[in-house]
């Protein structure tokens, strides 16, 4: 082959240099993407927990006041049915902050790395 006269890049090639650069920036904004559809789906998620867990708080309660007769003396029966309820809204909780603490972080992260990439 003649070396002096290189053949053109084939079409579904991308030229190296700039391309990269916009590859890695297709990249990160799909990531982004990502995590903006994981928080959605974590929000649904904790939503859902968070009922399920006032659900339990008011069937406990239902519960006990039945055991007690509808007997309003008898209170230490109710927030014992009661506190498997409370325990759960209080784990579900503190695992959503968690992760929007974390999830926060990473965006800002990578969102970072995108104006990087712009100013280049």
């Amino acid at each position: 082959m003649n070396d002096r006269n290189p053949s053109p890049p084939a079409l579904d090639e991308e030229p190296k240099g700039s391309s990269l650069a916009s590859s890695l920036r297709e990249e990160i904004i799909e990531d982004m993407r990502e995590l903006r559809r994981f928080r959605r789906r974590l929000i649904f998620l904790a939503q859902f927990a968070f009922w399920v867990s006032l659900g339990l708080f008011f069937a406990g309660a239902i519960v006990a006041m039945k055991e007690t007769g509808w007997d309003f003396g008898k209170r230490w029966q109710v927030v014992y049915l009661m506190f498997p309820g409370v325990i759960a809204a209080f784990i579900i909780t503190s695992a959503v902050r968690s992760v929007f603490r974390r999830d926060g972080e990473s965006e800002s992260h990578w969102q970072a790395i995108v104006d990087r990439i712009k100013d280049d």
